[in-house]
């Protein structure tokens, strides 16, 4: 993977060590959902529909340690054979792929917006 410059990450950097280590965490997990929420609702417009199953099963959740976008049907692997194709469908439909390929800049630009909002709030100064 090739190392992306991002604009502003110094300035970031020195206002988030302003806060104590879990209002970071939050801030930080609370930006990564907010960017998560647009690949979701990007990966649901692209699923297949039969049923809605499976687009209603594509959720942002929040674990201890990151933010993960996915399914959680598990049992069969539904998701995975329509990503991949099986045996009898070799070409699959893929949904997930696109959806981050297709939403990426906008996903970056709420996670920024949302990190922003909170600073001004949580930092000395910016409240009004």
């Amino acid at each position: 993977m090739a190392n992306k410059m991002i604009r502003g990450m110094d300035k970031l950097l020195r206002d988030l060590r302003k806060l104590d280590p879990t209002k970071c965490q939050e801030v930080l997990f609370n930006g990564m959902e907010a960017g998560g929420i647009v690949i979701k609702n990007r990966w649901q417009q692209l699923a297949p529909f039969k049923t809605g199953h499976y687009r209603r099963s594509i959720a942002v959740v929040r674990e201890r340690t990151r933010v993960v976008i996915g399914t959680d049907i598990v049992d069969p692997p539904y998701p995975f054979w329509l990503e991949f194709g099986t045996r009898r469908m070799p070409k699959g439909k893929p949904s997930a792929r696109p959806a981050v390929d297709q939403s990426e800049k906008l996903a970056k630009s709420d996670m920024k917006s949302a990190i922003a909002r909170q600073l001004h709030f949580l930092l000395p100064g910016n409240r009004r």
